[in-house]
């Protein structure tokens, strides 16, 4: 699809402040001292194998045999499940096993692939804090203990490397479009990620976001008073209005404009809107099972893969309008909460991009933003519920520094540590993505054996911040591990808990260097706004338990409903 670029747009980019917007070349910020944490987008050095003479061979790393030519691809599949639900304790009806297996529902098996991310921990307890796996053609070494984790991002270099979601590159390349950052290897990906993130990883850019995006989390606020019953339960889906705060949200950063998602008097619902969700559910619904499964559709169309390809199509045709709608906009329709200059804005003057490389790179942090910030705020408002003592802390902290009813501003953001605290100690125990990957191209020491390159190395941080070796008493929710002991709390203060530090390496909701997630700040930008207003509105409770489904990320499995009480 060939876009010719607005000339006003391209004018008001130019006239914009270069050193407020900045440009890619020359940002990456050198590696902070060993031991403490890289910022988002921080280049990674690329440092020598400093136990290489010592180290023992990778063939004396453990791991689980497997069979020739498949490896331990069995363990993944209906036999594994059959093997693992006949020999789990108490064992498994012979007729319950084998249909378990089969429908792969067995919870307590797992390799299940419903519960992919329970297999980690399986790993880690048979062979510890390394191991290494061969799954068909391809060979994976788990890495849990974060010194390692440490040691493999100084190592990896300023275009790091990574598995390629290959139904995703195939359906792009089927469709003619480009394969986007999350698939671009080399200079092409650097291009196209160095485009957008001086705009997204700058933290005065990123702040010029704030009033808009409390805008729109009051909307969020006052859909669920509306919307609750007289006993304050939700008769309103609030993990579709969750989803529909983030598209809102993302799209108003990147697009700068708004769609009247969360609007309680619309009657007519916006068609882009409801195909972007609509896609997005069918996206996400097939993407796992082409991914992991055998790639039957590089054959003929599967079922599943003529879904995926019309969800593809779908997106990206939604995506594209909205996208025309925001260079349509003239200066009168511009929103006064928006930032003088949009993403779209900026990057659309980089000769380096294609107009192809532009809508890619939008509507990838479209689709991520809606997907990955409504579930991480989903598990921000069950352990708000499932912790009462740290709620009202919480809620303390936002009265005295926002005021009762009063906007979340920059300045007051910056002050909200303890709810900053809060949001980080639920990526801990509730992860959005339970692993990172990595492919270097050269050797590596890790746990004191020798990695060569080319093996898929997995950040497996989810285990790593559920392990007593690495974070202290990792059962409790206990945001104050991660405060500084010059951080202030209004009385009373910190109630006498101490914690000590985790390694800064144990828990990276995130990732970490080159190829950490570009839309980090945004996303902890909307979270912290967001949970400071329901907290200061809301009493939280739930009444059910939270369970976590893999589906490339990890998905909300909750067995109860929300509980919202006006404080």
């Amino acid at each position: 699809m060939k876009r010719a670029w607005p000339q006003h747009l391209v004018a008001r980019k130019l006239a914009a402040d270069a050193a407020t917007i900045g440009r890619a070349g020359g940002e990456r910020a050198t590696f902070p001292p060993p031991g403490s944490a890289p910022a988002p987008g921080d280049h990674v050095g690329t440092g020598p194998t400093a136990q290489a003479c010592t180290a023992r061979p990778f063939e004396d790393m453990p791991g689980p045999k497997g069979l020739p030519l498949i490896g331990s691809l069995l363990d993944y599949t209906p036999l594994g499940n059959l093997q693992s639900n006949l020999s789990c304790s108490p064992p498994l009806q012979r007729e319950t096993a084998w249909s378990s297996a089969l429908l792969g529902t067995c919870h307590t098996c797992p390799f299940s692939l419903k519960k992919l991310h329970e297999s980690f921990f399986e790993r880690y307890r048979q062979f510890g804090k390394i191991s290494k796996e061969t799954i068909g053609n391809k060979c994976f070494v788990s890495v849990y203990d974060p010194s390692d984790i440490e040691t493999l991002f100084r190592t990896e270099g300023p275009n790091p490397s990574w598995m390629q979601l290959m139904a995703l590159g195939e359906v792009r390349k089927r469709l003619g479009k480009s394969l986007g950052m999350i698939n671009e290897t080399g200079e092409k990906w650097r291009r196209l990620r160095y485009a957008a993130q001086s705009k997204l990883l700058k933290p005065q850019n990123v702040r010029s976001f704030v009033p808009v995006l409390d805008d729109i989390s009051r909307d969020l606020v006052e859909k669920v008073r509306v919307g609750r019953s007289s006993t304050s339960e939700l008769s309103i889906d609030m993990d579709a209005e969750l989803r529909r705060w983030s598209l809102e949200s993302v799209v108003s950063a990147t697009l700068g404009i708004r769609l009247g998602c969360l609007q309680t008097d619309r009657q007519t619902p916006d068609k882009d809107t409801e195909d972007l969700l609509e896609s997005s559910d069918a996206f996400l619904e097939t993407w796992s099972t082409l991914e992991l499964g055998l790639p039957l559709y590089m054959l003929y169309p599967t079922k599943t893969w003529r879904k995926f390809l019309r969800a593809n199509e779908q997106w990206l045709s939604a995506a594209g309008r909205m996208i025309d709608r925001s260079l349509d906009r003239n200066d009168s329709q511009r929103d006064p909460l928006q930032p003088e200059v949009t993403l779209l804005e900026h990057i659309v003057t980089r000769k380096e991009l294609t107009p192809d490389d532009i809508v890619m790179i939008i509507t990838e942090l479209i689709f991520a933003g809606i997907e990955t910030t409504a579930v991480a705020m989903t598990y921000n408002l069950y352990t708000m519920a499932k912790n009462q003592a740290v709620q009202e802390k919480a809620r303390r902290e936002v009265n005295a520094v926002v005021g009762e009813g009063g906007k979340v501003t920059q300045d007051a953001l910056k002050s909200l540590k303890y709810i900053k605290a809060c949001i980080k100690e639920t990526f801990r125990v509730l992860p959005v993505f339970s692993m990172r990957n990595r492919i270097l191209d050269k050797e590596i020491v890790l746990s004191g054996y020798r990695v060569p390159p080319n093996v898929i190395i997995r950040v497996l941080t989810h285990v790593t911040g559920q392990l007593p070796e690495y974070v202290a008493e990792p059962d409790r929710f206990v945001p104050e591990r991660w405060l500084r002991d010059d951080v202030t709390m209004p009385k009373p203060r910190r109630d006498d808990v101490t914690m000590p530090k985790p390694h800064p390496f144990a828990v990276r909701p995130f990732g970490v260097g080159s190829r950490s997630c570009i839309g980090q700040r945004l996303a902890e930008q909307e979270l912290g706004i967001l949970l400071a207003k329901m907290v200061q509105q809301f009493h939280i409770e739930c009444d059910g338990e939270m369970d976590q489904v893999f589906n490339i990320a990890n998905k909300p499995d909750l067995s109860g409903t929300f509980k919202f009480t006006e404080v």
